[in-house]
């Protein structure tokens, strides 16, 4: 009776009950207030401690991929430092590429137009990426630099952001990779995705 005098629940019959609209209420103010670098912050300095490489949490801000978080190493341990300043054109980057995942051709062929790239070849990365779980960009910030990106997704299934590894040359390892998935994966559960059984 309680819960229902909150509106919790509702009286769908006689000593039967079903969830009620204030669940909801309340649930849409839990997701408002979830916020993806505040999520990503730890699996991020976890899987920065298990590679030993840098971690970084991209967003999209219109055709640009932009860096909001990325993780560094000092004396008393992995640290989240905030680099707004970088970007790059999402159809140039892993972790843009990982941005335009679900988008529609049409979105694609406009952006590679506007920003000279290639279609098929974006297409076929963006194929790797649906069968593999992550992109791969070489060279990616000079030298030697490499990048391997994968998707975070929000309750609706929604790409929100990418989470990036960078290590600077060798290959990238096997467990490396199956880290990077499984911190994307951790850092999207936490904001409410379930993965489809």
């Amino acid at each position: 009776n309680d819960l229902a005098l909150g509106g919790l629940v509702e009286r769908s019959g006689p000593g039967h009950y079903r969830l009620g609209m204030r669940l909801l209420a309340l649930g849409n103010l839990v997701k408002s207030r979830l916020d993806v670098r505040e999520q990503a912050a730890r699996p991020m300095q976890d899987l920065h401690r298990l590679s030993g490489h840098a971690v970084s949490l991209f967003v999209r801000q219109e055709d640009e991929a932009v860096c909001v978080e990325r993780t560094v190493a000092e004396r008393h341990g992995i640290h989240l430092t905030c680099t707004d300043g970088l970007r790059a054109p999402l159809t140039r980057c892993a972790a843009g590429k990982v941005l335009l995942l679900d988008e529609p051709s049409l979105v694609l062929q406009a952006l590679c137009q506007l920003q000279a790239d290639n279609l098929e070849g974006l297409q076929r990365e963006l194929d790797t990426l649906r069968t593999q779980g992550i992109v791969l960009h070489h060279e990616a910030m000079g030298v030697g630099q490499h990048m391997a990106a994968t998707p975070i997704r929000n309750d609706l299934g929604q790409i929100i952001a990418s989470l990036v590894l960078s290590w600077q040359g060798g290959d990238l390892r096997s467990d490396w990779v199956e880290a990077l998935k499984a911190t994307a994966s951790r850092i999207s559960t936490a904001m409410g995705w379930r993965a489809p059984e």
